[in-house]
């Protein structure tokens, strides 16, 4: 069974440290057979500083470009593929990255929504950062909508270490069957 499993929030919520926990820890243990696609390294080819006029339109061509790498994947031997990135916070986002992979009814879709509170990220990017960038609010806001989305699993990992917060979205997908939000099309 072909697994595609997409992790979205805000910036500063933990998606980059969740792809490096499961590319670097749980992966091996799978033999290899997952694979992490951390779409901002994706749209990084194009512009390294996300400082584009064009960002809307490169981001578009990164979760294309997602898919094909997430559809080259699953030919090859890899048997569930997490996309984690901001821009795949909607479903016609997602139906973007999925436009360009092969999924048949042995293909399982999952969604899951990283829900800290907005004080939280606030002190997460001031860690990494040392300040809040002046499109935070906005960018959050645009996320925060789609929280309670039924085709979402939202999970407020504001108290959660990033394994445990890795250990509960694997969990989840090895006792559930996904959704069909993304499959009937």
């Amino acid at each position: 069974m072909k697994k595609i499993v997409f992790v979205s929030g805000a910036s500063g919520v933990g998606k980059t440290t969740l792809c490096e926990i499961l590319t670097t820890q749980i992966g091996p243990s799978y033999n290899d057979e997952i694979a992490g696609i951390d779409m901002d390294e994706v749209y990084k080819f194009v512009d390294r500083r996300f400082r584009s006029p064009h960002g809307g339109r490169l981001y578009k061509l990164a979760r294309h470009n997602t898919g094909c790498l997430t559809n080259n994947f699953l030919e090859n031997g890899i048997h569930t593929v997490f996309i984690f990135g901001i821009e795949i916070y909607n479903k016609l986002r997602v139906n973007d990255v999925l436009e360009y992979v092969q999924i048949d009814e042995q293909t399982l879709v999952y969604h899951f929504t990283l829900t800290p509170p907005k004080r939280k990220i606030i002190e997460r990017l001031l860690k990494r950062q040392n300040h809040v960038p002046e499109w935070f609010h906005m960018h959050l806001l645009e996320r925060e909508y789609y929280y309670d989305a039924k085709w979402t699993i939202p999970i407020d990992n504001s108290n959660l270490t990033p394994r445990k917060t890795m250990d509960i979205i694997m969990e989840k997908i090895q006792k559930t069957q996904g959704t069909d939000y993304f499959t009937t099309r």
